[in-house]
């Protein structure tokens, strides 16, 4: 076993005591079957140790067997079972988790008035939430009270309700946290009991008494503790570990490395005064330094950074001091234990983080003259953008081009990290996940400290199921769940048919709701199974089976389901079904004990394995998570003392909590770009260190105080503050930085563009080097290391040399381009023209210029998919009314008899109408104005039947074939043809007709008067009937000619038309109405935005007026315009 002691190493750099550690263990071993304890704070730096010691060059042992990493808390635990033997159970009664749980079982015994405040507080607490949160809070005081004011929990078991150890000496709690003493009585009871001495009441107890033992060298269970504990990475403990450490001193080998950035005694650079000086025995004040240093004057004799971010430090250090006896073990290490680096001569030729850390190191002040910085120099480099997935897209480019610049860099050769990797993760993986392996670009990467809970999709599926009693399940809810990859694979349901299936739920009538009887458990009143999932499944069930059936006892069949992807409907259903089924099971009892949690959860026809497939190698780990989770509190209430029943809802936020908390077996160091959390003791030295959202409030991040905290007023050194941990954290992440620190904010807004600070501690160390180095450009020296990026990653910002990116995908977007008018045509081959249709020349009229892209460059416009209706409507939009009655009016076309409200009721039957009163009075809307238009049809006089067979044309316009087949043309006894519209709208605007609503049936009378076929026009709208004749066979073909030798010159050319705007300037010659008609004006939307390939060639009215948009106006549309005003009838007879 190797010699006893406590020994405490220094160095300013990490990889020396790193160094330092491998190469004394390898000297001296543990026994063959011993182990080696390192204690750490975070995983990052136990596999840095690891890593060195599994190297074999510069004498490492080659092998890292036999290590025990653990958290400093839980060895403490250890080490006291190791002291005092079984009396202290193996589960920490005193831990937060436990502790939790023993309060929350107390919470509704505390019935005495001094408890009165918690009697308020947990009035209406229904399902126990507030109850659990409340005992997580206080779980969390009393271990901090325990860890840091020990004196204070004496005191309260004593029954002296008093604070000391205060500024103001000792005083009494608060009359209004007078239950703090009373409720840490109560528990100290209970404790004592089940400790079974009295002196183990509190962890307070158990350290006083481990403490003398250990001094005494009295050891119950010597087999508990390992042969050596190693220390390494971490920057502060608590007073109480670092005793029993120094204790064990003199039983174990405790070897514990401390990060001390400065070789001299640093202790008093500090604006708060203490008595640190005289404690202090290892380190000397260096020469020179006034005996007195004045905070006014401070930047004069010492570092700034080190006095402004070195707080936690200096008293984690000057709290060694107190236990470090060097003369006991120097000579083990040949007098060398504070292994700083040799001091540099011309430090002024060094980069300018490097100077930095000299003068940290050295205890030097800022410059008094300001030194020059290289022009070359960019070891400090700090960064603005205006989002953080701008900053992202900045950092990749950045990387990319260090890796360029240095074929030496290796991905493990840089960090990068953020206040909170949860903000940045979705950035992250969609900028440097979207590059394939392939690319040259591809940079591998492993994201850290992400918690599951709000990442993984099973996990994210599990809380919500967890919640089923609450749930409304909307199809967008369901349909989420439908997308993890367990889910699919339980029920066998294929990803690929879920586009489908979306849309057929969504037509069939999935809103919400399971069925009526789920609806009626949500107190909403009495609702039937309209627009629920059952109601949907059961339509789409019947139009498979039945076909296009109009009804089935009371049930419109869904027809659309059909071929292969009808099969996948099925196990939708059985999905359906599980939901339901545990929908009851869970509403039956949402009050169980954890056991009976654990069963329902975890059993084999529980839960997870009924809902979820857990085969894939990734969601196995997420299950054994999950289970172990379950286990761990189960055995913490146990430990607790806790047997009642717990709702849902608590159930949902312990289970969760446990199984998404990281631990230390986050992936880090893994080979590849690492992100991770800001964190304290994760000081690894990166060549690069890239520190992202540095924005002013997010960093040094500030934790909101519990209002009962009796500590937030009662500050004592030690104390662990998150702000301070942030501040050193800072400095830390300077100090590890070899070749280049990289610091990024949002530091634009992305709305206005107006700077944005960054944080405090950037300002800091941006007004520290403007102090003390000057930029041969004249700026400052910080602004002349700061980079401002454009808003957009396709800014041409980008390639004009302004900016460098290795985005090329957007260099084609800047290549030079005609201006906005000048459009260029270019010339299409005979053989290359589309086939010729009238649906085609119809398209050509829509938009001209759509029409030119998706014919020459095949290129599709989709309009936005829908967002899904998760509501059952209550009112049609306009376009939805107009669809309906349109629909209504087809059928009484087709069959006069068909009996108007019977038709409407099957419209409600298909959930096309909204819902009780709202749908009454749609429906009547709908069959009032579709009976309005059909009288004005049947007045007419003229019985119309539809032509058994469609009309068939063969033209040659312009000398090109144009073959098509009209469907809808009617015939009447009298054998005359026409096209029958039924319009359930107005057709006239202030007297004048609406030619657009004729575009498409005059292009087809045209086609087939241009054949010799007599068809006429017959429109009927709410205001009026009109009849359009036919044009002689010689003049249609003419208009017919010219409209096809147009489309073939808007084939080589986006013309500067719209419809609308042409035919506005048609009929009233007025460019101020045109120019508003495309544009758009206050709260009305132009046909401009409506058409955003048209802005791409004519962003304005003036654009298209320079591009020939009178001419073409008159070319186009003129001939329709001009017949259809010259032959409109007005109402037909």
């Amino acid at each position: 076993m190797p010699e006893p002691g406590f020994v405490v190493i220094h160095s300013n750099k990490l990889e020396t005591l790193r160094e330092l550690l491998v190469q004394w263990l390898a000297k001296h071993p543990v026994s063959v079957l011993g182990t080696e304890e390192i204690l750490v704070q975070s995983n990052g730096i136990a596999q840095w140790l690891k890593m060195a010691l599994a190297e074999t060059a510069n004498g490492h042992p080659g092998i890292a067997a036999g290590l025990q990493v653990e958290l400093p808390n839980q060895f403490v635990w250890q080490l006291y079972r190791a002291v005092l033997g079984d009396s202290i159970p193996k589960s920490l009664p005193y831990d937060k988790a436990n502790l939790s749980w023993r309060l929350l079982a107390l919470l509704p015994q505390l019935t005495d008035t001094v408890f009165a405040p918690l009697q308020r507080y947990l009035e209406d607490d229904i399902d126990g939430r507030k109850a659990y949160q409340l005992a997580l809070r206080l779980a969390d005081l009393f271990d901090q009270y325990q860890v840091y004011r020990a004196d204070w929990l004496q005191s309260w078991r004593d029954g002296r309700d008093l604070l000391s150890g205060t500024a103001k000496g000792e005083r009494p709690v608060p009359a209004d946290q007078l239950w703090q003493p009373a409720l840490w009585r109560l528990l100290q009871q209970q404790l004592a009991g089940l400790s079974g001495e009295n002196a183990y009441s509190s962890r307070a107890d158990v350290h006083n008494t481990a403490l003398a033992a250990l001094r005494d060298g009295k050891l119950a269970r010597p087999d508990l503790l390992p042969d050596r504990i190693v220390v390494f990475g971490v920057s502060s403990l608590p007073q109480q570990t670092v005793e029993l450490l120094s204790a064990l001193g003199t039983q174990r080998q405790v070897l514990l490395t401390v990060l001390n950035p400065c070789r001299y005694f640093w202790g008093d650079i500090s604006s708060i005064k203490d008595e640190m000086r005289a404690a202090q025995k290892r380190q000397q004040r260096k020469s020179g330094l006034p005996a007195v240093l004045d905070a006014d004057e401070l930047y004069l004799h010492a570092p700034v950074l080190l006095a402004s971010l070195g707080k936690q430090g200096r008293d984690y250090i000057s709290l060694l001091d107190q236990f470090d006896q060097s003369e006991h073990y120097r000579h083990w290490f040949n007098g060398r234990i504070d292994l700083f680096s040799e001091p540099v001569d011309n430090v002024a030729a060094l980069p300018l983080l490097a100077q930095l850390q000299q003068g940290i190191l050295e205890l030097e002040p800022t410059p008094a003259e300001p030194r020059l910085l290289a022009a070359d120099d960019n070891s400090i480099s700090f960064h603005l953008a205006h989002s953080r997935q701008r900053e992202v897209e900045i950092l990749q480019d950045n990387l990319i081009a260090a890796f360029s610049a240095d074929l030496t860099l290796q991905p493990r050769d840089i960090i990068v990290m953020t206040p909170d990797i949860s903000q940045y993760q979705s950035h992250i993986h969609a900028v440097f996940g979207r590059l394939a392996q392939d690319d040259p670009r591809f940079l591998p990467y492993t994201l850290a400290d992400q918690s599951l809970r709000g990442s993984q999709p099973l996990l994210l599926a599990l809380e919500y199921l967890l919640d089923l009693p609450q749930q409304r399940f909307a199809l967008s809810e369901i349909s989420d769940l439908l997308d993890v990859p367990a889910i699919q694979r339980r029920f066998a349901i294929s990803a690929e048919a879920l586009p489908q299936l979306r849309l057929w739920l969504t037509e069939a009538g999935v809103r919400w709701g399971l069925d009526s009887e789920q609806r009626s458990t949500l107190d909403l009143g009495e609702l039937d199974s309209s627009y629920s999932w059952m109601f949907a499944i059961e339509r789409m069930l019947l139009g498979f089976a039945i076909g296009d059936e109009p009804l089935w006892q009371d049930r419109a069949p869904y027809a659309e389901v059909a071929g292969l992807a009808a099969a996948e409907l099925g196990p939708v259903l059985q999905f359906i079904q599980q939901l339901k089924h545990w929908h009851s099971v869970i509403a039956a009892g949402q009050q169980r004990s954890l056991p009976q949690w654990q069963q329902l959860m975890l059993g084999e026809d529980g839960l997870l394995l009924s809902l979820f497939d857990f085969n894939d190698e990734h969601d196995q780990l997420i299950y054994s998570r999950l289970s172990e989770a379950l286990d761990q509190l189960a055995e913490a209430a146990a430990s607790g003392d806790f047997t009642s029943e717990i709702s849902l809802h608590v159930l949902r936020e312990a289970w969760l909590e446990q199984a998404g908390s990281s631990g230390l077996s986050q992936r880090f160091l893994a080979g590849s770009l690492t992100f991770s959390t800001l964190m304290p003791m994760r000081a690894i030295p990166f060549k690069r260190i890239y520190l992202l959202g540095l924005n002013d409030g997010d960093y040094p991040r500030s934790r909101m105080r519990d209002d009962f905290d009796l500590m937030a007023t009662d500050y004592r050194p030690g104390d662990r503050s998150r702000r301070d941990d942030d501040r050193y954290l800072f400095l830390e992440a300077l100090l590890s930085a070899r070749d280049s620190l990289y610091l990024s904010w949002v530091g634009r807004d992305i709305r206005n563009n107006s700077e944005l600070p960054p944080s405090v501690l950037v300002s800091q160390l941006r007004d520290l080097i403007n102090t003390g180095w000057q930029a041969k450009t004249g700026k400052s020296c910080a602004d002349s290391l700061t980079y401002d990026y454009p808003m957009q990653p396709f800014s041409v910002q980008y390639f004009n040399g302004k900016h460098h990116t290795y985005a090329h995908e957007w260099q084609a977007a800047h290549q030079q381009t005609a201006e906005p008018g000048a459009v260029t045509a270019t010339p299409l081959q005979p053989d290359a023209l589309p086939l010729l249709t009238v649906r085609l020349l119809d398209d050509f009229l829509a938009n001209p210029c759509r029409h030119y892209l998706s014919q020459r460059f095949k290129t599709r416009f989709y309009q936005q998919s829908d967002t899904t209706e998760d509501a059952e409507p209550f009112v049609l939009d306009a376009l939805q009314l107009y669809q309906l009655k349109q629909q209504l009016l087809d059928q009484l076309l087709l069959d006069a008899n068909t009996d108007i409200d019977a038709a409407v009721q099957q419209l409600a039957r298909q959930a096309r109408l909204p819902l009780a009163l709202f749908g009454k009075l749609s429906a009547a809307q709908i069959a009032r104005e579709a009976e309005v238009v059909f009288a004005r049809y049947r007045a007419g006089g003229i019985h119309w039947q539809r032509r058994s067979k469609a009309l068939q044309l063969k033209l040659t316009p312009a000398g090109i074939a144009l073959n098509d087949r009209l469907a809808n043309v009617y015939s009447n006894d009298a054998g005359q043809q026409a096209l029958i519209l039924l319009r359930p709208s107005a057709i006239r605007d202030k007297g004048e007709l609406r030619i657009h609503t004729l575009r498409s049936s005059w292009l087809q009378q045209l086609a087939a008067n241009s054949q010799g076929e007599a068809l006429s026009i017959y429109q009927y709208g709410l205001d009026d009937a009109v009849q359009i004749r036919p044009q002689p066979q010689q003049q249609a073909g003419a208009t017919l000619d010219a409209l096809v030798q147009h489309w073939q010159l808007a084939l080589q050319q986006p013309l500067p038309l719209m419809p609308k705007t042409a035919l506005c300037y048609l009929q009233t010659g007025d460019e101020n109405k045109c120019r508003e008609l495309f544009e758009g004006g206050y709260q009305r939307s132009g046909e401009r935005d409506n058409a955003p390939e048209l802005a791409r060639y004519y962003p304005d009215f003036n654009s298209l007026l320079a591009a020939g948009f009178t001419d073409w106006a008159q070319k186009v549309y003129g001939p329709m315009l001009q017949y259809l005003t010259d032959n409109d009838s007005g109402a037909t007879p």
